[in-house]
């Protein structure tokens, strides 16, 4: 509690009787300082009276919210003592008033909180400032909700996504080749002269003292990959940071809806990679991966993509959400397209450089808060 003196002249005059009683005395100077004494000691003891029992409350009505939909909050002030409030001043988000409560009486706001952005919060603060009936001293206090909401990323609409052919299956002959799908496992087996190093499953060649390998179901089923730029210097605000963010959850749903295998990663810090995962119910993880995802890397998104690339296999469409395309990363979109991957690159910011990688191949999406497409926002 901050307790502060607004009037300082009864305080003042509280002091000069008391100099005038001591060195004059006299019944008329003792009774002003007796008089001026009793005064400041109600207008300190009804303040902090109402400190006491004054209660206040934030309520959510809901504890999950899309970015960029209000939040709707209760607000409740209650006055659960004897003495009345003659002044209270309530500040915060979505409420402003001052207004007078009496005993045992409450005061409801209902608003709407707006612009909030990805994670978790506790709405708030909110400051509500009361003064005694002299208008001597005052006291404010602040509090936040006891509730935490979650914010989830938004889902954009996306327009011209192009990813590789799904599922060549059916009657007639197709050239593309099947791969083993990481996403489902067939069996753990015998190592064979041959087989890869990086496929070695640790835990069983450490129990039995036999190098076993993991063996995944053949698929022809296109994979895809998202990446998404979060390093630490990345955005300039949080807003834009939410908006390409959003972007990387709008693709990966689109991917899923359409029976893909998706895996999504980022150079932040903490939680790099997700999948790769398959079905609509995996849209959920993806989701709360990337509410608390933070611009929070130092390692380069060319770095971080080198390394995943050189594991691609099959028929794989690699997604790229940045907001620049830098010369390492351009390098790098270069070799995929040589590579004969399907590159999308997803941007709100045209240069020569992505440019030069659409003349070459790739496909560029453009970003907006509109959603993501073909044509410039």
């Amino acid at each position: 509690m901050k307790l502060r003196v607004e009037d300082w002249r009864p305080l003042l005059a509280a002091a000069a009787m008391s100099l005038c009683a001591l060195f004059l005395g006299g019944r008329f100077f003792y009774f002003l300082l007796y008089f001026s004494t009793f005064t400041v000691a109600l207008a300190l003891g009804w303040v902090l009276l109402l400190r006491a029992n004054l209660t206040w409350n934030a309520s959510p009505q809901v504890r999950h919210v899309v970015r960029g939909r209000p939040l709707p909050l209760a607000l409740r002030l209650y006055n659960e003592g004897l003495l009345p409030a003659p002044s209270i001043s309530v500040r915060g988000p979505g409420v402003e008033e001052t207004l007078q409560l009496d005993p045992f009486r409450s005061r409801v706001w209902e608003v709407e909180l707006s612009g909030l952005p990805r994670g978790k919060h506790r709405p708030g603060p909110y400051t509500y400032s009361f003064t005694d009936p002299f208008g001597i001293f005052s006291a404010a206090l602040s509090a936040r909700s006891d509730v935490e909401v979650v914010v989830y990323p938004r889902t954009l609409p996306v327009r011209d996504l192009r990813l590789a052919n799904l599922r060549p299956y059916g009657r007639a002959r197709s050239m593309v080749r099947g791969y083993e799908d990481p996403a489902q496992l067939a069996e753990i087996r015998l190592y064979r002269q041959g087989d890869p190093a990086r496929r070695i499953h640790w835990r069983t060649t450490a129990r039995r003292g036999l190098p076993h390998v993991k063996e995944f179901e053949l698929s022809a089923a296109a994979a895809v990959h998202v990446f998404l730029e979060m390093g630490i210097a990345a955005y300039a605000r949080r807003e834009e940071e939410d908006l390409y963010v959003e972007a990387a959850l709008s693709v990966v749903s689109r991917a899923l809806s359409s029976g893909y295998t998706v895996s999504l990663h980022a150079n932040s810090r903490r939680s790099p990679s997700l999948g790769p995962c398959a079905g609509t119910r995996a849209l959920g993880r993806f989701r709360e991966f990337l509410c608390y995802l933070r611009a929070d890397g130092t390692a380069p998104l060319a770095r971080v993509a080198g390394r995943k690339a050189a594991y691609l296999e099959g028929r794989t469409s690699v997604l790229f959400v940045i907001p620049h395309l830098d010369p390492p990363l351009h390098h790098l979109c270069e070799r995929l397209l040589r590579a004969r991957f399907a590159l999308t690159i997803i941007t709100a910011r045209d240069s020569a450089r992505t440019q030069a990688l659409a003349r070459g191949g790739a496909h560029l999406l453009m970003l907006s808060e509109r959603g993501i497409g073909s044509e410039a926002p």
